[in-house]
């Protein structure tokens, strides 16, 4: 993708367009958007953040280990479910139901394919930015047809990009992301792995424009113990103290091990007939998560059978 004499990038060709089409658009717009979301505390703390890179256009690094949720609270926080199938389609077979009273997000989420190099990163930023202009644009009353694919992107699309697996992305990528920031000044949010925040401090790209560094850590006992019991009221059954318990003792706040406990729960009590979770039955959903001392216990019974 080249850019243009005035420093502005050409949005994307006919023949860049995405292949994704939607059957259909979402029925009205949710509300409150964060419906079956739980505000936790390390959420609200992230979302703060994210507040203050929007207002001043800064930087910031978002900082956990695999699975405490950050995926999550980037998602929530720029209403990714909500805003996604635009952002797939461009505009193209879906209405956009945004509206001066309803306005879009100004925040993007992007993820980084594991086959990105710089010249795909860099088309890749130019869609969002594109579609984030496009919904802006729709949202202002801005005819579809007065709004032509060569017109240059525009700086008022976006108040935050935030990218996930920054850890994960070739020297050469963080050269686009700098020059994607310096040409249109939108914050950035930043999310890695404790590994790879060394890295990012060596590469000149990122460190020269500095930022805050926010610690994304596992949820708190009382947090745990509040999407259980948050999980147990819409699923209409009982947890005794002791599920409780169990939970927040097996899954120690790890947001991806809450979800797929969760997700053998909700097994037992649609398909086993489970009307109470009781330490034993939140135990026996522990212990059907593939990890690697389960597997080890699959593996013993196994030996066990073709010893006889």
């Amino acid at each position: 993708m080249t850019n243009e004499q005035e420093g502005g990038l050409t949005s994307p060709r006919e023949g860049d367009l995405p292949d994704q089409r939607l059957a259909a658009r979402p029925s009205s717009f949710p509300v409150p958007l964060t419906s079956g979301f739980i505000e936790t505390t390390e959420y609200t703390r992230f979302a703060q953040v994210c507040q203050v890179c929007q207002r001043y256009r800064s930087n910031a690094v978002c900082v956990g280990n695999r699975g405490v949720g950050k995926t999550e609270a980037a998602r929530q926080y720029a209403q990714w479910d909500l805003v996604e199938p635009f952002f797939l389609t461009l505009g193209r077979g879906i209405e956009p139901y945004f509206s001066p009273d309803c306005p879009p997000p100004h925040t993007v989420y992007y993820w980084p394919r594991v086959t990105l190099t710089p010249k795909g990163f860099e088309r890749d930023l130019a869609l969002l930015l594109w579609s984030a202009q496009m919904l802006v644009d729709s949202a202002r009353g801005i005819n579809r047809d007065e709004r032509p694919l060569s017109s240059r992107i525009r700086p008022d699309g976006i108040d935050l990009l935030v990218v996930d697996e920054v850890d994960r992305l070739p020297s050469g990528c963080l050269e686009v992301l700098r020059d994607f920031r310096a040409r249109y000044r939108f914050g950035l949010m930043l999310l890695v792995r404790p590994g790879g925040l060394p890295r990012l401090w060596h590469i000149g790209p990122l460190a020269s424009q500095g930022g805050m560094v926010h610690l994304f850590q596992s949820l708190s006992h009382g947090a745990t113990r509040q999407i259980l019991e948050r999980q147990v009221q819409q699923w209409g059954v009982k947890v005794e103290e002791k599920g409780l318990e169990v939970f927040v003792d097996r899954t120690r706040g790890h947001f991806a091990t809450m979800s797929n406990v969760l997700e053998q729960l909700s097994y037992l009590i649609d398909y086993r007939g489970v009307v109470t979770l009781t330490g034993e039955i939140v135990d026996l959903a522990v212990s059907m998560i593939m990890t690697k001392q389960t597997i080890q216990k699959v593996q013993g019974y196994f030996q066990k059978i073709e010893s006889i």
